[in-house]
């Protein structure tokens, strides 16, 4: 008996040791991440021109940072190591604080001032792990080399005493779901990207057609309203990503992308009609 409840309490005692350990925050994983966890979401930071992929760490600060997009913001260098920004309304600081920051690392410190990280380092208080730039469109044979690349341009294009970064994200959808939401009655715009000629050899009926060339650094005329629900095609699914990407970023806030026209199982029409966005009116095919 006495054999027995001494291995009862190794047992209670190491499963109190494994509560404590969990909640006396551990370094964060990217298995925890948003895009692990299920969200849909592509996040991305803009520094300057350049677009990186990020992961975000799923906690309610990321959660708070995600209701913020896209956001801007000026940020200023610190210490060589990292660019930040100290914003007025505090995040929503709740999560794991690392001690080892890494290059690509997105950091808070204490509640309000966000971190984008260029140089590793470490630091006796630890700060908030937000995300770190993804590799998760990076194929296997070429992971690592791609990486070290992704993060050199990243350090490049926070060089300097001052950069605007933009924080941003769209959602992957399927096309099956892409016709399901094009039968509702919610006022969704079909966004055709690819180019003219392409456009009137066949696309989905009622799509207007927004070249991804001329989507720069203003909104489309053809696209007024940041709210509105925006359902974003190419040829193959390259294009659509990254004219997503750039509207996401230009402030829209419900960007859907599906993929590309090549697999699509529903209807197309030729013509040019709605190449501005008016109506179609072209034969069913």
């Amino acid at each position: 008996m006495n054999n027995q409840n001494k291995h009862l309490r190794r047992v209670l005692s190491g499963l109190l040791l494994a509560v404590f350990l969990l909640s006396s925050g551990l370094p964060a994983t990217m298995t925890d991440t948003a895009r692990a966890a299920g969200w849909r979401y592509y996040f991305q930071v803009r520094i300057g021109d350049a677009f990186f992929p990020i992961d975000l760490v799923q906690t309610k600060t990321t959660k708070n940072l995600e209701s913020r997009m896209a956001l801007s913001a000026t940020m200023k260098e610190k210490g060589g190591v990292v660019k930040c920004r100290t914003f007025k309304k505090p995040f929503k600081a709740a999560g794991t604080k690392v001690k080892k920051v890494k290059a690509g690392d997105i950091v808070l410190k204490g509640d309000s001032c966000l971190m984008l990280c260029y140089k590793s380092f470490r630091s006796k208080k630890g700060y908030m792990l937000l995300g770190r730039l993804s590799d998760a469109d990076i194929t296997e044979e070429d992971k690592n080399a791609a990486m070290k690349e992704r993060t050199k341009s990243w350090k490049n294009a926070l060089a300097g005493a001052s950069v605007k970064v933009t924080f941003s994200r769209y959602t992957r959808i399927e096309q099956a779901e892409a016709m399901q939401m094009m039968n509702r009655d919610d006022g969704h715009v079909i966004v055709d990207v690819r180019n003219e000629d392409e456009y009137a050899e066949k696309h989905i009926p009622g799509a207007i057609l927004v070249s991804l060339p001329t989507i720069g650094g203003e909104r489309p005329a053809s696209l007024p309203d940041t709210e509105q629900i925006l359902l974003v095609y190419c040829r193959s699914g390259r294009r659509s990503k990254e004219a997503s990407a750039k509207l996401a970023d230009l402030g829209y806030k419900n960007v859907y992308e599906f993929g590309g026209i090549n697999t699509w199982p529903g209807a197309t029409v030729p013509g040019s009609g709605a190449a501005t966005g008016g109506a179609v009116t072209a034969k069913m095919i």
